[in-house]
């Protein structure tokens, strides 16, 4: 159950209808990367301040007016089941992290320069 951040008293769910998935931010009809980058750029926010709407779009899937891992463990639940069990985490292994595009980069820049004075 939801609490106000003051006091610790219960707040109830308001009452929301969802058109979409829970879980679809974007409200295209499907979970997937695009709904991940929104959760992800927004955990940690204090969406209090914000309208359930607002706030759901935003990554608070429970209502409790932030977006924490009580968000993050349902919204992966959700993916898994929209997509398949073990497609969120086939998802992020899918993807490199841009620091580690930028690391192989260099080492591919290092090894070019390298090669380059071995040839002569």
């Amino acid at each position: 159950m939801p609490a106000r951040r003051a006091d610790g008293s219960p707040v109830d769910l308001p009452a929301v209808a969802f058109l979409t998935l829970e879980g679809d931010f974007n409200l295209d009809g499907v979970i997937d990367a695009a709904d991940w980058n929104t959760f992800r750029s927004a955990f940690g926010f204090d969406a209090g301040a914000l309208g359930a709407a607002v706030a759901y779009r935003t990554g608070d899937v429970n209502f409790d007016g932030r977006i924490d891992r009580f968000d993050f463990a349902r919204f992966k639940d959700a993916f898994n089941a929209a997509n398949g069990v073990g497609s969120f985490e086939a998802m992020l292994a899918g993807v490199p992290e841009p620091g580690s595009i930028v690391l192989l980069m260099i080492a591919g820049a290092s090894l070019a320069g390298v090669r380059g004075r071995n040839d002569a």
